[in-house]
């Protein structure tokens, strides 16, 4: 019954954020007591929006935290994606660069080796300026 209920507030907890379309800031997840409780992306300046311009890049990282508020130590891959390439590129190493003015948000994903579950953030960017 207790892992009917884990599984079933991962699944609620999984279309609420899909159905948010992301967002900024933290991006709670429960999961199973003594796991990643939340995964968050470390942002320069205000974490829900970073303005840059074009090639200007931006350094972000991921960090997870246990239900404690422990941050807890990243083993696996974190994937990093911006919606809208056009804008704003972003490499494997979560290294964000303006590409020309307008908005994305780039997310950045976490899988924990040996884990089945994936946890994810977003950060909104606006670039401004001109190529």
């Amino acid at each position: 019954m207790r892992r009917m209920a884990a599984i079933l507030t991962f699944t609620l907890a999984t279309i609420v954020i899909a159905a948010c379309g992301g967002g900024g800031g933290a991006a709670p997840i429960t999961v199973v007591s003594g796991g990643i409780t939340y995964f968050f992306i470390n942002a320069p300046a205000n974490h829900d929006t970073v303005t840059v311009t074009p090639g200007k890049p931006t350094v972000l990282s991921g960090v997870a935290y246990d239900e404690s508020g422990n941050a807890l130590a990243l083993i696996g891959d974190t994937v990093w994606l911006s919606r809208n390439p056009a804008t704003a590129s972003v490499d494997a190493h979560g290294v964000v660069t303006g590409v020309a003015a307008g908005s994305t948000w780039v997310v950045g994903t976490f899988q924990p080796k040996n884990s089945p579950y994936t946890y994810g953030d977003s950060v909104f960017f606006v670039i401004i300026g001109q190529s």
